[in-house]
C-alpha cells in the first residue's frame, strides 16, 4: 500500500481512518475537504483544485480522504489500495451527528448543526453513490477493501492494520 484511496458516505468515519492509517504507516495523508474548501469556507476554483489533486497523485506515496465523486475516475488510476467505506445510512448520520461543534483539522468548515444538504447526501449515497463507486472499482486492478460496519473497522485496525 503506497497510494491508498478512502471513499465513502459523509460521516462514515473515512478521516478518522485515514488519520490512524496515516500514523500506522508514515504515508502523506491528504484531505479533499481542505483543497476544497478555504478557512472562510469559500470553495477552491475546480481548476486550482484540479491542479492540486493531479500534483498530490503524481507523488510516490499517498493517502488520499474524501469523496468528491468527479476525481474518483482520476484517483483510481493511481491508487493501489481503495477503502470503501459502506456503512449503513444510521451509522453515517451518527458519525455526522457526532462531529457538530467540534473543531476539526480535516475540514476547515465549522458546522454546528446537520445541514439539510448533507443530510440527503448521506440517506440517498448507498442509492446514487454505491452503484457509481462500485462500477469503477469493477475495473480497479488494485486492493479493494470494504467495510460494512464500525465493528469492521475496528477489526481491520486490531488485525490487519499492524504496520
Amino acid at each position: 500500500m503506497n497510494r491508498i484511496l478512502i471513499v465513502g458516505s459523509p460521516g462514515a468515519g473515512k478521516s478518522t481512518f485515514a488519520k490512524e492509517l496515516a500514523k500506522r504507516t508514515g504515508i502523506p495523508l491528504y484531505h479533499l475537504d481542505l483543497i476544497w474548501f478555504h478557512d472562510n469556507g469559500d470553495m477552491e476554483s475546480r481548476e486550482i483544485f484540479d491542479k492540486k489533486l493531479q500534483e498530490i497523485l503524481e507523488t510516490e506515496r499517498w493517502i488520499v480522504d474524501g469523496y468528491y465523486p468527479r476525481t474518483i475516475q482520476d484517483r483510481l488510476k493511481f491508487a493501489d489500495t481503495v477503502f470503501f467505506f459502506d456503512l449503513p445510512e444510521d451509522v453515517c448520520l451518527e458519525g455526522a451527528n457526532q462531529r457538530l461543534g467540534k473543531k476539526r483539522d480535516d475540514n476547515p468548515v465549522y458546522e454546528t448543526e446537520l445541514n439539510e444538504s448533507l443530510k440527503e447526501r448521506i440517506l440517498t449515497f448507498r442509492i446514487f453513490n454505491t452503484p457509481y463507486i462500485e462500477d469503477l472499482l469493477d475495473d480497479f486492478e488494485g486492493k479493494i477493501i470494504r467495510f460494512h460496519s464500525r465493528e469492521e473497522i475496528e477489526n481491520w485496525l486490531r488485525k490487519d492494520g499492524k504496520v
